[in-house]
């Protein structure tokens, strides 16, 4: 019990919106709904009531007021049929840079005569990057820098004019 009330106390210490809440809802119950709307003016009034209810309900324990997540339990997964990703892996496997627009016409055959869905150009992409069908891709080449000599006597050049344009005897530059 000493641990869970620790753990919970840390977890409600590191949490700013939990923090929120719950001072939200002690100047809600200090005073009245029209001091909250002052100092916290993006609050409406369904939240705070929401919040206060929560908190009461569990016991006034700081836990009720940390956020849960709002990820889904379930979400949709994409089923591709073992004969359309064959076919995609042996014809990325033979034609490495061969593009997901370049597929679809040979999927759409193969789809045809096997009495399959036919699927679009974006979902052969999906399917492409999903199992990493990337063959024998090129890397890029590293460019070489190009040297800086050519603005070095340019600038020499250009020293040297403005030099004797100011009309002084000695015409030696050092670098």
């Amino acid at each position: 019990m000493f641990m869970t009330t620790i753990n919970t106390a840390l977890c409600f210490d590191s949490n700013n919106k939990a923090k929120l809440k719950l001072r939200v809802i002690e100047l809600f119950e200090q005073s009245d709904w029209e001091a909250v709307a002052i100092v916290f003016p993006g609050i409406s009034k369904r939240s705070v009531y929401r919040w206060r209810k929560k908190f009461n309900d569990s016991g006034k324990k700081l836990k009720s007021l940390i956020p849960k997540s709002t990820r889904p339990h379930h979400a949709r997964e994409m089923r591709v049929p073992a004969k359309v990703l064959k076919f995609i892996k042996e014809l990325r496997l033979k034609y490495p840079r061969l593009s997901k627009y370049k597929i679809k016409p040979f999927l759409d055959l193969f789809c045809e005569e096997n009495q399959l869905h036919q699927y679009s150009a974006s979902w052969i992409g999906k399917v492409i990057n999903r199992y990493s069908f990337f063959f024998k891709t090129r890397h890029p080449v590293r460019k070489k820098r190009r040297t800086q000599t050519v603005n070095r006597v340019r600038l020499l050049v250009l020293c040297q004019t403005t030099f004797l344009n100011n009309n002084y005897s000695n015409n030696f530059l050092f670098f």
